[in-house]
């Protein structure tokens, strides 16, 4: 498998200034975006602290089983665990919120959803199905303003 930022991880290990800015420049906002979507405004504080894990155990990463990409998802899911969500999304069980922020707000398919949380394609599908209805249920609830339709 052909991984994208095959470059970033070497010089990571190498421990290159100029791909710690690499790494900041090409993953802070796309990670502060799933980071948000798991802890809300949490995310400003943990952003760093997670690329600086990936930083520090970058010499764990193995290019053969997963892209680079992928295992910055795991470390954010798995630093994120113990911080709990603000907002609508607090509903949500663990699983179900990863399945969703994965998938929505980082547009990774199930199957690579499935890889990175270590659980079965079906599984996702079910997990995102459920969250789906939960918050869809939680809108119908809330007392919102009626929209007229302008003809």
């Amino acid at each position: 498998m052909s991984d994208p930022d095959q470059d970033l991880f070497e010089g990571l290990r190498r421990g290159a200034l100029v791909d710690i800015q690499s790494l900041i420049g090409r993953k802070l906002y796309r990670l502060m975006g799933l980071v948000h979507a798991l802890t809300g405004q949490k995310a400003q504080t943990l952003t760093p602290m997670i690329l600086r894990h990936a930083i520090e155990t970058i010499h764990l990463y193995k290019p053969q089983h997963m892209l680079f990409d992928s295992w910055l998802h795991v470390i954010a899911l798995q630093q994120t665990k113990t911080h709990e969500h603000e907002g609508p999304l607090a509903m949500l069980k663990p699983v179900q919120r990863h399945c969703l922020a994965l998938s929505f707000y980082q547009g990774f398919e199930a199957r690579e959803i499935a890889y990175i949380l270590g659980i079965n394609r079906q599984q996702v599908e079910t997990h995102l199905k459920s969250a789906r209805i939960k918050l869809g249920s939680h809108l119908k609830s809330l007392s919102l303003p009626q929209v007229s339709h302008v003809s």
